[in-house]
């Protein structure tokens, strides 16, 4: 199917987005109420001096940063899956014919254009200041970027499939805010966790959610590092794509033997 029906998708999902403004002025409220609390934290510490050579201003520049990635490696197409489930419209999307993924896709990429703008404003301003690295490294720092948010895109899509088997999804959005912004380096860089904890939690998809992300905007690692990243991500990404595709198969069973 050409990519026309999606586009149209996008576009209306963005319509909608774009009408519901206090929701997203309710949530930068938030966000900035939230950095203002780390910034200040932070700042308590820092009268001691450095954090294993985080200064404060990097610290600062980490804060801001992770408040612009959060919302945009935020998976809210796990609880639109949710409702079309307990509605019963989820038979309408199935039956369509193109894509339930791509249906999804196109109105979670609506829903995130503002904070995609935001973002992309930081990364060209980050690239403009930055003198020491190269093209190539830009390159891989968005490749980097893009690869993570499909990788949660279907993550979101695999958990997705619980709401098949649980009455109520809304205990997830607290427990995937605590594990990005614990595990995930949401709010301080993992690496200040003690070695045998931070090489366990890199190694984890919510670090590729949010930590990477932030020190890859910042110009903190090396061309090794975000090769192996990617690499990782990549691995994320069809390990979630397969065990999605097969849960989802079994789940759906079970949805239209529930509904018949």
């Amino acid at each position: 199917m050409s990519m026309g029906k999606y586009i149209e998708i996008f576009k209306v999902n963005l319509k909608r987005s774009l009408m519901y403004r206090a929701n997203f002025n309710m949530g930068l409220v938030g966000r900035i109420i939230e950095g203002l609390t780390l910034f200040y934290v932070w700042k308590s510490v820092y009268t001691a001096g450095s954090v294993k050579g985080y200064s404060f201003m990097t610290m600062v520049s980490y804060i801001i940063l992770s408040m612009v990635i959060a919302p945009i490696f935020f998976p809210r197409h796990i609880f639109k899956i949710g409702d079309l489930v307990k509605t019963g419209k989820l038979s309408q999307y199935i039956l369509k014919p193109y894509s339930f993924m791509g249906d999804i896709f196109a109105a979670e990429l609506a829903n995130k254009v503002v904070d995609g703008v935001i973002l992309s404003i930081i990364i060209i301003l980050n690239y403009a200041m930055m003198t020491d690295n190269t093209e190539t490294y830009f390159f891989l720092s968005v490749a980097s970027l893009l690869i993570n948010f499909l990788c949660m895109f279907v993550f979101g899509m695999l958990v997705g499939n619980i709401v098949f088997y649980l009455t109520d999804t809304w205990p997830l959005k607290p427990l995937y805010n605590a594990l990005i912004m614990l595990a995930g380096g949401g709010y301080f860089p993992l690496d200040l966790l003690p070695k045998g904890v931070y090489n366990v939690v890199r190694f984890s998809p919510f670090s590729l959610f949010s930590y990477v992300n932030i020190k890859n905007l910042q110009g903190n690692i090396g061309f090794d590092e975000i090769i192996f990243y990617i690499n990782l991500s990549l691995f994320y990404l069809v390990l979630f794509l397969v065990l999605h595709h097969i849960i989802w198969n079994i789940s759906l069973k079970r949805y239209e033997e529930v509904l018949s």
